[in-house]
């Protein structure tokens, strides 16, 4: 591990490379305590508001710049802290602190990603068309009253019935979300007709882009090409189930500029709330944690497939796609959960590889990095 004395110099250079290098003079920190294997510290900003900073296997902050950009002011301060020695690591917590650290510090690439990958998030459209005689479901129904204090946009849409429309959320509540039983439920009152209902599931893209600019047509193009190459590379039917209609197309059928894709870029057009938007899924919700699992790692070939991409200076797709090439850009632990959740039809709870996640404490696979 880097001495402290070499992170500080890491860090410095960093801060430096930012377009507007950060102003962390003015912030306090109010307490430290140990939570859950994890230093928190309230932090007061230089603009008086306060927040709470955890450092330790995952640093994040509870402001709304970290979970849009997937950093900010604050963290940065309590990491200068920590590295200037004004504030202490416990012993017990100094290997996955100054791991995580060292981590933020050296994915930061103002050339090719603006700030590490951290902070994945997620949307969910769950398309879901009733059986007659449950076409007022939404109303007085117990569990779905409970969905909706949580956040849950209900919308009636003129393709289907019923659209639900979760919240952005972060690995652990999305996980929460997708195993919570009403799913179950509503298969039940669910038109059997699967093929005319779909799951959408939104990655956040923001923090690969800059703020307030658009995604410009060479990389949409790029991404397009990956999109046909997943789409040769794996079995189409086995991961997404829903075949091929006028509203989820095949990538190679399509441009890039198709919102009615497999795979929707149009959304990185924009020039905040950027997202990818995978549409290939069948809707049957009792399968959501299924489906969340492989469009966490089709998200991962495209993000992986993106930084490498920008690293070896935008060539053309064909020059840069060899036969292999995404695979190949992924850790060992990356390519193995991709093909667990991209080779398999059933979710991998009823797999002995996912009993063996369990026996290791992975209980939740959003959150195996």
């Amino acid at each position: 591990m880097p001495t402290l004395e070499a992170l500080r110099e890491r860090f410095n250079a960093m801060l430096r490379e930012y377009r507007t290098e950060p102003e962390l003079e003015g912030h306090t920190i109010l307490s430290t305590e140990i939570q859950d294997s994890q230093l928190v510290v309230e932090v007061r900003s230089n603009r008086g508001n306060e927040y709470t900073v955890r450092i330790g296997n995952n640093l994040t902050c509870t402001c709304e710049g970290f979970r849009h950009f997937g950093r900010c002011k604050h963290l940065l301060f309590v990491i200068q802290q920590i590295l200037n020695g004004h504030l202490q690591i416990p012993e017990n917590l100094e290997v996955p602190a100054f791991t995580s650290i060292r981590s933020f510090i050296n994915h930061y690439s103002h050339r090719s990603t603006n700030i590490p990958i951290f902070n994945e998030c997620y949307g969910l459209e769950i398309e879901v068309k009733l059986k007659e005689e449950y076409q007022n479901l939404e109303i007085g129904d117990s569990n779905l009253r409970e969905l909706i204090s949580m956040g849950l946009l209900i919308e009636r849409d003129a393709s289907v019935d019923i659209e639900f429309k979760t919240p952005i959320l972060g690995p652990s509540r999305a996980w929460d979300w997708v195993t919570n039983p009403y799913w179950e439920r509503l298969t039940q009152f669910q038109n059997r007709r699967f093929q005319t209902q779909g799951i959408h599931v939104h990655i956040n893209m923001d923090i690969f882009f800059d703020t307030d600019k658009r995604a410009n047509s060479q990389t949409c193009r790029f991404l397009h090409a990956v999109a046909k190459k997943i789409e040769s590379s794996v079995d189409h039917k086995k991961v997404f189930i829903r075949p091929p209609n006028q509203y989820c197309r095949p990538a190679h059928r399509t441009e890039w500029s198709d919102r009615y894709c497999w795979i929707n870029l149009t959304n990185l057009r924009k020039q905040t709330g950027k997202t990818i938007e995978i549409r290939g899924f069948w809707s049957r919700p009792e399968r959501l944690p299924e489906i969340l699992f492989k469009a966490k790692y089709i998200a991962n070939l495209f993000i992986r497939s993106l930084l490498t991409w920008r690293e070896d200076n935008k060539p053309s797709p064909d020059d840069w796609f060899s036969r292999r090439r995404i695979l190949q850009l992924l850790t060992r632990k990356e390519l193995y959960f991709t093909l667990l959740a991209l080779h398999i039809k059933e979710f991998p709870d009823r797999t002995e590889d996912y009993i063996a996640l369990l026996e290791k404490g992975i209980k939740n696979p959003l959150e195996v990095f």
